[in-house]
Formats: C-alpha cells, structure tokens, sequence
C-alpha cells in the first residue's frame, strides 16, 4: 500500500512510494513509534539498538526496520495483509538491505549507472 524512508530523529521523508498513508504521516509515526520502543528497550536494560519490528493490525501488516547501508534512516511499510506475504515481505526487505550495503561499499565509478 505505502512506504516511507524518513529520518529517524526529525520523522521527515526521505523517500516514498505507494497510495496512503502519506509520507509525512508514515514518518511522523515511524520516528514515534521507534522512539517509544528505543525507550522501552533501554528502560528494560536491553540496548539502545534502532528495532526492527513487524506488527498485524487487522487487515494491515507495518513494518519498521532501521536501513543499514544509511544510518539514521528507517523504512516504514503499510502491506494490505491479504494480499501479502509478511515473512516473504521481510525477507525481501534483508535481501535489498544486502544489496544496499554491497552498493555502499562500491566505490562511486564501480556502482552502476542508471
């Protein structure tokens, strides 16, 4: 239905694609749900690590994952949840953090041109 790579500190978008919700609202809530799970997890003694985190929600999955090859960044998925596998949806979502980094790592005249 909808994502949002958005700043994790600020919420703003950084980039979207999809229909609704929108990206100002997709990383206005993204950054506050991942600050309110940062909180609980140090408060809980179990680090300050950026979660990465699916929940089902009636007819929707949201997905919220830290992006590695960009610190400081996040995803947030909207899936329709009948029409979506959650567990292919992740692991496709590692295999492109794979192919971030890879591309990360490439210096700038090795990466491919568009």
């Amino acid at each position: 239905m909808s994502a949002c790579a958005f700043d994790i500190m600020t919420g703003q978008p950084i980039g979207h694609a999809g229909a609704r919700p929108g990206p100002d609202e997709l990383g206005r809530h993204g950054s506050s749900v991942l600050a309110t799970m940062m909180s609980a997890s140090r408060a809980l003694g179990l680090g300050a690590a950026v979660p990465d985190m699916s929940v089902t929600l009636g007819q929707h999955h949201l997905l919220l994952r830290p992006l590695p090859a960009h610190p400081g960044a996040a995803l947030h998925v909207v899936l329709d949840k009948p029409h979506v596998s959650l567990a292919l949806m992740v692991l496709q979502l590692r295999r492109l953090d794979d192919a971030l980094l890879l591309a990360a790592r490439l210096p700038n005249s090795a990466q491919p041109r568009n």
